[in-house]
């Protein structure tokens, strides 16, 4: 039965993961301007070549081709993904490989002792659903990785946090280290990471680091001693110009008169990086658990807790900040690098433990909404239009709306691009 159940969430996962590919990829259809492939109806990021850098790195290109890009210090999805880039084509492989990571996902949920924890089905019915997984889907790009790995690093977190033995621990801890190479993880995750380091295996607590930094380490070293990549870029110089600025202008960092702005735009943080739904009814859940006295457990309440104040200091440590700057990250423009609050919800929603009848129905509401979302370029692509636009703002809204009007939608998987073609359809 429950393989079924697991084929079932596969076959749903493909249908959903086709329907956001070609002209239908968020990535690449939210802004005026694009690069599209009309022989394939393939729509792409204007950053595109930056990702396709990454894997002619890995393919031996000369330095020249591939040194401009900005994502190669996450290399992780594309030395996983390379064989299937190799052997298929940049375009269908990286697609290919992005199904396969979510469904390595589901057979965590399934057959490991996650199913103890976590309501399988709950927990994969959100995940497939959700609108961020679809934001990235239809393109070969290293951000495919972010939820998997994000959702990964939790559980390991979780499974350490409940006394595993040693070996276990370090093993946990080196799969973690490897992980961020993948995205900038530790901005989600340092102050739960050392919570669960420290007190519940304080006494290989360094070496628990040690495995977790290494990898990091290595990979770094490895980048610029075969690839000549340096640790910085235009992408890392901003989180130095945001320590520099605190260095610098410290007496400027508690200007009380800017606080109403940076509460407002925290609070459009938490709704905008997971889509308006899941935050709102992960709010009247919580208040219907304490309403009901069926409490999760408190492990998993301490360890999500310390996830949301992680992320709330990173959006703090960003907007504090005095740096003036073109690309600074602070306001409300880019929720999506905050989009770790998703785990708080898709685990909370998914605990076992508290788990009621009330939660069972808010969850089902969320995923029939964010279906809507997902499903609205469609029959109505204002909804997807919009909601995209507010989960990243990386163009004017009514971006992707304008852009389907002209393309209209059109899945694309086995076609490989060959002639990307660059396109403004600002209408300013």
């Amino acid at each position: 039965m429950t393989l079924w159940f697991t084929l079932s969430y596969i076959i749903l996962f493909l249908l959903l993961f086709i329907l956001n590919t070609g002209t239908v990829t968020p990535y690449g259809s939210t802004r005026f301007a694009y690069i599209i492939d009309t022989k394939c109806h393939q729509i792409a990021n204007i950053d595109h070549a930056l990702f396709e850098a990454a894997f002619k790195m890995l393919d031996g290109a000369k330095y020249e081709e591939y040194s401009f890009s900005v994502v190669l210090r996450r290399s992780l999805y594309y030395q996983l993904s390379f064989p299937f880039m190799k052997l298929l084509g940049f375009h269908f492989g990286g697609l290919l490989f992005n199904f396969i990571l979510y469904c390595l996902l589901l057979f965590l949920f399934f057959y490991s002792k996650f199913k103890y924890y976590f309501n399988p089905h709950l927990a994969s019915i959100i995940l497939l659903t959700y609108p961020g997984l679809y934001y990235y889907i239809g393109l070969p790009y290293s951000y495919n990785i972010i939820l998997f790995g994000a959702i990964l690093i939790f559980y390991l977190l979780f499974r350490v946090y409940h006394k595993v033995s040693t070996r276990a621990f370090l093993g946990a801890m080196l799969l973690v280290g490897v992980l961020f190479n993948g995205y900038d993880y530790y901005s989600w995750f340092i102050i739960p990471l050392l919570f669960v380091v420290f007190f519940y295996k304080w006494d290989v607590f360094t070496l628990g680091l040690t495995f977790c930094i290494l990898p990091v380490i290595l990979n770094n070293f490895l980048l610029y001693k075969i690839y000549g990549i340096s640790f910085e870029n235009f992408n890392t110089s901003v989180y130095f110009d945001i320590i520099n600025s605190y260095l610098k202008n410290f007496h400027e960092i508690f200007n009380f008169s800017n606080i109403g702005n940076i509460i407002t735009n925290y609070i459009k943080i938490y709704f905008y990086s997971t889509f308006f739904i899941l935050p709102f009814f992960f709010l009247v859940a919580v208040g219907d658990t304490i309403y009901s006295k069926k409490y999760i457990s408190k492990k998993l309440f301490l360890l999500l807790t310390l996830v949301f104040i992680n992320i709330t200091f990173l959006f703090l440590f960003i907007n504090l900040n005095p740096f003036e700057g073109t690309w600074d990250f602070r306001g409300d423009w880019i929720a999506r690098i905050y989009q770790g609050f998703f785990l708080v919800f898709l685990f909370f929603f998914s605990s076992r433990v508290g788990s009621s009848r009330q939660k069972n129905l808010l969850s089902f509401c969320v995923v029939i909404l964010n279906l809507l979302i997902v499903l609205s370029p469609y029959f109505y692509p204002k909804i997807a239009s919009i909601a995209y636009h507010y989960f990243y703002k990386h163009g004017k809204e009514g971006a992707m709306y304008n852009t389907l009007s002209i393309f209209p939608p059109k899945p694309n998987i086995t076609c490989e691009p060959k002639r990307y073609m660059y396109i403004d359809n600002n209408p300013q």
